[in-house]
């Protein structure tokens, strides 16, 4: 160290010159924050004035783009605007000449919600429906009920798996990402993905393995869903595998031809963590997320570990870094539960558990403007600020060596039996 810089630290008591550890500090911005150019400049100049240093922006929200020249009809929500008005652009330009990342966030296969279609015909319900997923009985819900938010695309159909691929692979391609993030990235339910052809080709699998006898006692059970019914284990399995290889190609291609663009993905916590095995990410929905990270194909895991209960925040974080391999994770927090002291509690929570940074849902929960929110509080931001985010600080680099991830040794509160949302 020079002599003129060694001095300098002494006068400044050393701690003043040193540099804030690298942290992650992102926030999902919701598609309805990005339908105009102003809109999109108030969400950068918010984040730069409060040290967030990362903006996840919904580019695909419902099968629609916002972006430009895409595999995709523009999105609805922006017919106000100039056919030039390029969002996600838009986003990159501002995002990095306040020096934020910008990370295109996609929801996967979740494309409609609304008891009509999409106006344009283009749109992959009109133009695919039969790749969209079916109940148990065959029909294909358009409208959100209960533990389903409407139509979603099925993953077990490889053309349907390819188009989500290459929507994917169009977003990191044409533009100057920082990120590609994977949302609802997922089958919505265990009621969910019994289309003929996956009850097709799921019975391909299963028969070289079966006697004459055991085919023909399927053969005469009258539900259509015999297979999955006398295979649980194997159709989970099955409907897993299909989730990953989405991932897993997805990633691969990615890192193919642009190996700086971090790939992440928003991922189901849901309840306390006991076991992976045990959970609904692993069982309900069929995503298997830590062996995403085992496996190597995701950078950055968000899990959306919207909880009040900082036992049942902490348990998932805990776990999520204990099995990261060489995978950051970020630890989400639902801004709209708290208010800024407790959003402040939760940040201070990730750091001592080891997390890698934090990700708020969403801008408009920050900004004290959705309308769902259970906690008004307008001073969050500034509370953030004040307690957790005095300085800024840079993103951590997901291509640095990582040490092996180790479980911490810090005292965590125990998990409540407080009921928590689902999402």
């Amino acid at each position: 160290m020079k002599w003129w810089v060694t001095a300098a630290y002494c006068l400044l008591g050393g701690s003043a010159m040193a540099e804030t550890k690298p942290e992650a500090r992102a926030i999902w911005v919701v598609r309805f924050d990005m339908t105009s150019p102003q809109s999109i400049q108030r969400v950068v100049d918010t984040a730069k004035a409060n040290n967030f240093n990362t903006l996840i922006v919904q580019v695909r929200g419902r099968g629609d783009a916002f972006y430009l020249n895409g595999l995709e009809p523009r999105s609805e929500s922006l017919a106000g605007q100039p056919e030039s008005f390029d969002p996600l652009q838009t986003a990159i330009d501002l995002g990095h000449k306040s020096g934020l990342q910008v990370h295109a966030w996609l929801n996967t296969f979740y494309v409609w919600s609304g008891a009509s279609k999409p106006k344009d015909p283009k749109h992959v319900v009109n133009a695919h429906p039969e790749w969209l997923m079916a109940d148990r009985v065959g029909r294909v819900p358009l409208v959100a009920a209960d533990n389903l938010e409407g139509a979603f695309l099925d993953p077990g159909n490889p053309d349907a798996r390819r188009y989500v691929h290459d929507v994917f692979l169009d977003v990191a391609k044409r533009y100057n990402v920082d990120g590609i993030h994977f949302d609802y990235v997922r089958y919505p339910n265990r009621d969910m993905g019994f289309n003929d052809s996956d009850l097709a080709a799921f019975k391909g699998i299963v028969d070289p393995t079966l006697t004459a006898e055991q085919k023909e006692t399927l053969s005469a059970m009258p539900q259509r869903d015999a297979y999955p019914l006398m295979f649980p284990a194997r159709w989970d399995q099955w409907r897993r595998d299909n989730v990953t290889g989405v991932v897993r190609r997805v990633y691969q291609d990615v890192k193919a031809i642009k190996p700086n663009v971090a790939v992440s993905a928003a991922l189901i916590p849901w309840s306390a963590y006991t076991t992976f095995e045990e959970s609904d990410a692993y069982n309900t929905v069929t995503q298997d997320w830590f062996a995403w990270m085992r496996d190597g194909i995701l950078d950055i895991a968000v899990p959306m570990t919207y909880h009040t209960d900082n036992g049942q925040w902490a348990s998932w974080v805990k776990a999520a870094v204990a099995n990261r391999h060489k995978t950051h994770v970020w630890a989400g927090i639902g801004d709209w539960l708290h208010d800024g002291k407790g959003d402040a509690e939760k940040v201070e929570l990730a750091r001592k558990l080891g997390a890698q940074g934090v990700s708020f849902f969403s801008f408009a929960s920050l900004m004290n403007e959705d309308p769902d929110e259970t906690v008004k509080d307008t001073s969050k931001l500034a509370t953030l600020k004040a307690l957790v985010f005095q300085e800024p600080a840079a993103v951590p680099d997901f291509r640095a060596p990582q040490p092996t991830a180790t479980p911490p040794a810090v005292d965590i509160p125990k998990p409540s039996d407080v009921a928590q949302p689902r999402w």
